[in-house]
């Protein structure tokens, strides 16, 4: 790979994922990089531009001809897309690809057989293959999404969402010696307070007796309209609200167990992080994130996110071990969480430019 290399990402809304990944492309690599994205009211340029080998662009309603003539300037050696939601992006994967460049989707959807999944399986075949030459998953529902959808096992790549372990695993060694004194009797959930996240723990916690919890405690750090319900006025409730990434990866000192039961939910990138950050983990089977990164009975549980009486027989069962198990089962979430990083999703981005490999799709 002479030279450096340029990377054009399409992006919704750009990440902390996202970041630390690319982090590690310019530190490794040296890699150019312009992100194209969604505005956002919490973020500026100046959120992500610190780099000064990123270029940032926001994308509204009416500057898609300075996008388009911004990214053809940039004339990137590799395109990642996020999905197939904006309709200029892939006008732009489409023209990028005729140019000869490597074209990666990134994509979460879970295969769940719908209908709607069939047609996109049947029409994917023609349309995907002018776009992408790439697939890039996080997990195994995914992957046989991607199969479907006509990409041949060459050309899908794994661990779309690889987080920054570092940052929560500092958080885990940090808090170690403090849990093995005093292990921490509380459940942690941190996501978007609606009713498919975080409705479902909110009602088996709450339906718990004052014995039955003997103590222990919920934690829930987000934002979202459950935040004002009358059972998040509960006194072993403890909300944190709006929390910085930081701030969420060092609230896993004060917790015993991460918690992700959604009813739906593609991924679920918390349960990598919180696992990463040495907790046990109770999640949904809906979870995709689980599929990979719980192991039942070794670092955790999972059940039917609907089924609230299957939540509170998980939270029974954890709140009914001693300490020495809650912590050999964080020490078990660790390890599986780590070894998919950062670096590894830097490392599997610019393997589509070994050579010679990039012309495969052609």
């Amino acid at each position: 790979m002479a030279g450096n290399k340029k990377i054009l990402f399409l992006y919704a809304h750009v990440q902390p994922f996202l970041l630390a990944g690319i982090g590690r492309l310019i530190a490794k690599y040296n890699a150019e990089v312009l992100i194209i994205c969604w505005p956002k009211a919490d973020m500026s340029p100046t959120d992500i531009t610190a780099n000064e080998k990123i270029s940032f662009l926001f994308k509204t309603g009416d500057n898609t001809k300075t996008i388009k003539d911004a990214i053809l300037n940039f004339d990137p050696d590799v395109v990642y897309n996020v999905g197939w939601m904006d309709k200029d992006y892939l006008r732009w994967c489409y023209m990028f690809k005729k140019l000869g460049k490597v074209n990666i989707m990134a994509m979460d959807t879970q295969w769940q057989a719908t209908l709607k999944q069939r047609i996109n399986c049947i029409l994917g075949r023609f349309i995907f293959k002018s776009l992408f030459s790439y697939a890039w998953v996080p997990g195994p529902l995914q992957y046989s999404y991607a199969r479907r959808l006509g990409f041949d096992v060459e050309h899908i790549l794994n661990n779309v969402y690889a987080v920054d372990t570092n940052l929560f695993r500092n958080v885990y060694q940090k808090f170690l010696p403090l849990k093995k004194l005093h292990y921490p009797r509380a459940f942690l959930y941190a996501g978007r307070l609606v009713e498919h996240k975080f409705g479902s723990l909110l009602r088996a916690f709450s339906t718990l007796s004052k014995a039955e919890k003997a103590g222990w405690k919920l934690i829930v750090a987000g934002k979202g309209p459950m935040e004002d319900s009358p059972p998040m006025q509960a006194e072993d409730i403890i909300y944190k609200g709006f929390l910085q990434h930081t701030e969420l990866a060092a609230l896993a000192g004060e917790a015993g167990v991460f918690c992700l039961l959604s009813t739906e939910e593609p991924w679920g990138m918390v349960i990598q992080e919180f696992a990463a950050a040495g907790l046990p983990i109770l999640a949904s089977t809906q979870c995709g994130a689980a599929h990979t990164f719980v192991k039942e009975g070794v670092n955790g549980y999972t059940c039917d996110g609907n089924d609230i009486d299957g939540i509170k027989r998980l939270l029974l069962k954890m709140i009914g071990k001693d300490s020495s198990e809650l912590l050999a089962m964080g020490e078990k979430s660790m390890q599986l969480a780590v070894p998919v990083n950062s670096e590894l999703w830097a490392d599997t981005l610019m393997s589509v430019l070994a050579e010679g490999k990039d012309q495969q799709h052609q």
